[in-house]
């Protein structure tokens, strides 16, 4: 998880290295210019979002492992059905946002606008 984040960092470092280079070159026009910043600031904006999907999928499953853990250590047999389902029922609805996100940063893909 942490490479992952090393990751983004230094991809959102070098998106606003080229970020600035396009602002600041005068062999392009003012149209060129504004639709190259626009580009950016939607890739850097949709890499955010894929970013944001993967900690909440690597959050579903450590809630899923927390639930499965819990259910072997509960002294009440009782709870262990209750946790269980909850817990597992949280837990399809969390894949389920996951699914959605995914669906999203697949439709709004900057590369589709052109």
């Amino acid at each position: 998880m942490a490479f992952k984040d090393l990751q983004f960092n230094i991809n959102k470092l070098s998106t606003d290295v080229r970020h600035q280079i396009v602002r600041k070159n005068p062999l392009q026009d003012q149209d060129m210019r504004s639709l190259n910043l626009w580009l950016h600031e939607e890739r850097q904006s949709l890499a955010t979002k894929k970013t944001s999907t993967y900690h909440h999928s690597e959050t579903d499953r450590a809630f899923l492992e927390w639930v499965e853990d819990e259910t072997v250590k509960s002294d009440y047999p009782a709870d262990v059905d209750d946790i269980d389902d909850i817990g597992k029922c949280l837990h399809t609805l969390l894949e389920k946002q996951v699914e959605l996100d995914n669906q999203y940063n697949s439709k709004s893909n900057p590369v589709h606008y052109l």
